[in-house]
């Protein structure tokens, strides 16, 4: 979990779109809001905050135009990256760093010493080559070893060479990818369709599970169990209407990002999961990577076994302005869940977002876990580690590359800060939601999965 938030920082209230001044006469950046677009200048918009409004400890901070004045005069430091091949992301991330340093809230990031981390995943790679001698660390790999907390790598953890005997070790780390790739696959609605005209089809056609072969047609003395199914196909139908019409109440009509209307509905647990009983099958064939990545027992808390549409509910919906909607399902941007704070009668949930790095694909590629070694890099004292790389550099191991994309502040790929002139966010952004108790624990697990999810395929390069 990231480190509980009191509220927003002066720093990230100027960053909401619902709150900034404009951008300065003749900027022209395409990360600043656009002078023309109608964003209103006052208290926080609904669907932001409940409306018993944020908790008492959170205060207005400095007026706009001082963190605007405060922003731009902070950003006269830079960052050391290569020139060649991320100029333009380094001019514009620049601007987009927010007063105070983001921490990107990944295991290997949070908890620092990333040299014995390598030690670990290295013994993990040694125990399974044991019995498989050719065994290698791939890019999935590593990008699980990156998120999962250092306990689960060492001691009695679900993935120690010191506990776990090498086959348990190598089923478990298998287990993890299709679980990932069975979110992504579903998480955009298009990727499904087949259609030779798709280009999504065509890249997530080999992700889609292969059902068993159907059986004999029903005896007619079965018909009651066949009746039974198609009621409960009309039942999920009518509940996903009625879930997203109480969803878009509870967030006002509005984008929970950036307070625009008309949004669209973000499903956290993609809707097609469990919509029918092969996809509710192939998700229960998938849940143990979920329990192993997140430590949510998926068919325990959130998709039932047997019940269709289980999470076609508000506590697995928010509402996002269109544009945002589509970087989402493309893993481009993802929420991470921060802490739940209790009120009279509900509860408030944060959220804060963040935008994915745009890397080298690396799906099942071997990893060379003494390659990080070569990269001369400065140890801080909360044990966290930069890494000094050059014009070459990057591209060429995982961890130095999120270490380079964390220290600028985690900005959007290139291909979306066009588009991001018409709406504007930035890494860090807190979110604010109010649901009942009971909702925000489920809310809660789903946001968990989403956020590991995402990032995961972003590690193996998979973001967009």
């Amino acid at each position: 979990m990231d480190s509980p938030s009191p509220g927003p920082s002066p720093a990230l209230q100027a960053q909401n779109p619902a709150h900034r001044p404009p951008p300065p006469q003749g900027s022209g950046h395409p990360l600043l809001p656009h002078s023309a677009l109608p964003y209103p200048h006052s208290d926080w918009p609904p669907g932001q905050y409940p409306p018993t409004g944020p908790p008492a400890q959170i205060q207005a901070g400095s007026s706009w135009a001082q963190v605007a004045r405060a922003q731009f005069a902070s950003q006269t430091s830079s960052v050391q990256a290569p020139s060649s091949q991320t100029s333009a992301r380094r001019a514009s991330s620049r601007l987009a760093m927010p007063l105070t340093p983001l921490k990107l809230p990944i295991a290997s990031l949070r908890e620092g010493f990333i040299k014995e981390r390598y030690t670990l995943i290295k013994e993990i790679e040694k125990s399974i080559q044991f019995l498989w001698p050719g065994f290698r660390i791939r890019g999935e790999d590593l990008a699980t070893c990156l998120l999962l907390p250092r306990h689960d790598l060492e001691g009695d953890g679900e993935l120690s060479h010191e506990t776990c005997i090498p086959p348990e070790l190598k089923e478990r780390l298998a287990d993890i990818s299709p679980f990932c790739k069975h979110y992504m696959l579903h998480l955009d609605p298009g990727n499904i369709i087949s259609d030779p005209k798709n280009p999504k089809y065509k890249r997530w056609s080999h992700a889609i599970p292969t059902q068993p072969e159907k059986q004999d047609r029903l005896h007619p003395d079965m018909s009651q169990s066949r009746w039974r199914s198609q009621c409960g196909t009309v039942r999920v139908s009518k509940l996903e209407t009625l879930s997203a019409f109480l969803m878009t109440s509870r967030d006002g009509n509005k984008c929970v990002v950036t307070g625009r209307p008309n949004p669209r509905v973000f499903w956290f647990i993609p809707r097609g999961w469990n919509d029918t009983a092969d996809h509710n099958d192939a998700t229960g064939n998938l849940e143990i990577g979920c329990y192993y990545l997140t430590k949510i027992d998926l068919l325990e808390t959130i998709s039932v076994s047997g019940e269709l549409g289980n999470t076609h509910k508000p506590w697995n919906m928010i509402c996002i302005d269109p544009v945002l909607y589509d970087f989402l399902v493309q893993g481009y941007c993802a929420f991470s869940y921060v802490i739940t704070r209790d009120l009279v009668g509900s509860s408030i949930l944060n959220l804060k977002f963040f935008w994915m790095p745009k890397l080298i694909p690396r799906f099942h590629q071997v990893m060379d876990l003494s390659k990080i070694d070569t990269f001369e890099s400065t140890p801080s004292a909360d044990g966290s580690t930069s890494f000094n790389i050059g014009d070459n550099d990057f591209g060429k191991e995982l961890s130095v590359d999120l270490d380079y994309f964390r220290r600028l502040n985690c900005p959007p790929a290139l291909e979306c800060q066009e588009i991001m002139s018409e709406i504007t966010d930035f890494s860090g952004h807190d979110i604010w939601i109010n649901m009942t108790a009971p909702e925000a624990s489920l809310f809660e697990s789903v946001a968990k999965i989403h956020w590991t999810c995402i990032v995961f395929a972003a590690l193996c390069g998979g973001a967009g």
